[in-house]
């Protein structure tokens, strides 16, 4: 089962929720093919936590913005049941953190690290042009002998 059927059947999902996941798959896909992770069953469970992860956040928030908007500007302290959201939405968001970072762990020992720095990026582009800079200025130095001796 590819990662976009399984994330994407949750039939809680609203058809805007499925867009935002297919979304998501289509990016997670580029990157994990760019870093050479396969697409294991560990892969896609994980994958789909993260993505299930952030929509929990994303509908706790919006259940949050719906109830502080409705006292007229959000300005009242919040009630009793609005703190509860917002502790909900809080651990929420630490699910999601941990889900990402089991992801880039996960990542991380299956190919190359996700969030590679630019030294990881370059290393195999110096590797080939390792001593080039040490050829071109030896030619240039015998360039210059072979002028002085003219």
């Amino acid at each position: 089962m590819s990662i976009i059927k399984l994330t994407c059947n949750h039939g809680w999902f609203t058809d805007d929720e499925r867009a935002v996941a297919a979304a998501f798959i289509r990016d997670f896909v580029g990157v994990f093919g760019r870093c050479g992770v396969d697409t294991t069953a560990t892969l896609k469970i994980r994958t789909d936590d993260v993505i299930v992860s952030y929509l929990h956040v994303c509908r706790i928030e919006a259940k949050l913005g719906v109830s502080v908007m409705a006292d007229g500007e959000g300005t009242a302290a919040p009630t009793v049941d609005e703190e509860r959201v917002i502790d909900v939405a809080g651990r929420a968001r630490e699910r999601l953190r941990k889900a990402m970072k089991d992801l880039e762990d996960y990542c991380t020992r299956a190919g190359a690290p996700i969030n590679r720095g630019i030294a990881s990026l370059m290393k195999p582009i110096l590797k080939k042009a390792e001593g080039v800079m040490e050829e071109a200025l030896a030619f240039e130095e015998r360039k210059k002998r072979k002028r002085w001796k003219s």
